[in-house]
């Protein structure tokens, strides 16, 4: 799973075929989009800032790349 899998908004998540090393593929050929909710998006949100902390790109970029 990548996190561009994840569509938190609308609360879904992809499940996208893949080639793999090991060969393991999701059941079936093509994709689809799983419903989940809140709560499963919550532990996802909660997963991030846990393994990355706050993310706030606009106030870390330099503020160069903001000047025209």
């Amino acid at each position: 799973m990548r996190h561009s899998d994840i569509d938190a908004a609308a609360r879904l998540v992809a499940v996208v075929p893949r080639t793999n090393a090991n060969r393991v593929r999701a059941k079936g050929a093509g994709g689809r989009r799983v419903p989940v909710s809140a709560g499963v998006i919550r532990l996802y949100a909660d997963y991030l800032h846990g393994e990355y902390g706050d993310l706030d790109l606009l106030t870390e970029l330099p503020e160069r790349l903001f000047q025209l």
